[in-house]
């Protein structure tokens, strides 16, 4: 650890208020406020993933839509088969996934009936497709205009990082909007978040993520920047540091504006490989949600697309929220 800055002066924010709008509302009934887009399957992550946005700064009204699919499959038949029956076959898989997407519509239902519960002022509708989870989720998000896609993804064991999952790791990588992986139900307080900060669009833009949300009084933010400590060769015989001097001037006044807007803030700065220390940093502070750009500006990681935000979404133990810039 190089530097190390802290500022503990909190201001209370203004609290969500409360208002007894029914439990669903017709498509044309939107609301003027956020517009939250969550996938759900049933699963145990996906109900995980619906007590974190219990920590996830919501304003006191928007529109909330869980949404589920129900994918097709269609069976192989044999070559030497006496008939074609691909007709029959791609029927009865269709017959199958509308059954499916009836029984899944049914769990989202329920589901937005407890999440309406919580969210009060809030508009909370379920719906459900036939069509593939990742590639459903991100057209309904781009049709929608949704301002946040949230799904869960299973706790992180050793082989589910390996993998991670295809639904998430397609939408973290393809979505438009900003995506929240949600893994934490901790509703303890005060709330502890966490800022991967660099000099990239996208970093600035997960700040502003975090000061337009609605944050109970007394949470915390820790804004983390690594210096890279890997080297690269140079002209074939000089070997030059991915990152300059820690830019303390622009780390100062990201814990400025947090702290204007009612937040607890303070920065640290470390070395080392950045995905690793930032998951490292996360379990250190005890943070509940990473905010993180969807792309950074190291030198190295602009070989890999991605390659810190898609680690943080995988591996975290924590909730992560990936942030792109509005384009």
């Amino acid at each position: 650890m190089l530097h190390r800055h802290q500022c503990g002066r909190i201001i209370r924010p203004r609290l969500p208020g409360v208002s007894a709008s029914d439990s669903f509302a017709p498509d044309s009934a939107y609301l003027s406020g956020m517009r939250l887009l969550i996938g759900y399957d049933g699963e145990p992550p996906a109900a995980t993933a619906l007590h974190d946005l219990m920590n996830a700064g919501l304003p006191a009204e928007g529109e909330a839509l869980l949404f589920t699919l129900a994918d097709l499959f269609l069976p192989p038949y044999p070559p030497d088969a006496p008939f074609n029956p691909m007709e029959q076959n791609a029927l009865a898989s269709r017959r199958e996934a509308e059954s499916r997407r009836d029984s899944l519509l049914a769990e989202a239902q329920n589901a937005a009936l407890l999440l309406k519960e919580s969210l009060p002022g809030w508009t909370v509708r379920a719906g459900a497709e036939i069509d593939a989870p990742a590639w459903g989720l991100l057209k309904r998000a781009e049709e929608w205009k949704a301002d946040l896609l949230c799904l869960g993804a299973p706790h992180a064991s050793r082989l589910e990082r390996l993998f991670f999952g295809s639904v998430c790791e397609k939408v973290v990588s393809h979505a438009k909007c900003p995506v929240r992986i949600g893994r934490t139900e901790n509703q303890g307080r005060p709330l502890r978040l966490m800022l991967a900060a660099d000099s990239s669009p996208d970093a600035q833009a997960a700040e502003q993520m975090i000061l337009s949300r609605h944050w109970p009084g007394g949470t915390k933010v820790r804004v983390i920047f690594v210096q890279d400590t890997r080297f690269v060769p140079f002209a074939g015989e000089m070997a030059v540091p991915l990152a300059s001097e820690p830019p303390t001037g622009m780390l100062a006044a990201t814990v400025t504006r947090l702290q204007t807007a009612g937040l607890s803030a303070s920065y640290t700065i470390r070395e080392g490989i950045p995905k690793d220390e930032l998951l490292a940093a996360a379990v250190e502070t005890g943070a509940q949600c990473i905010f993180a750009g969807a792309g950074g500006m190291g030198a190295l990681e602009r070989l890999f697309m991605g390659s810190v935000s898609s680690a943080l979404a995988a591996r975290a133990a924590c909730s992560v929220e990936v942030v792109r810039r509005p384009r």
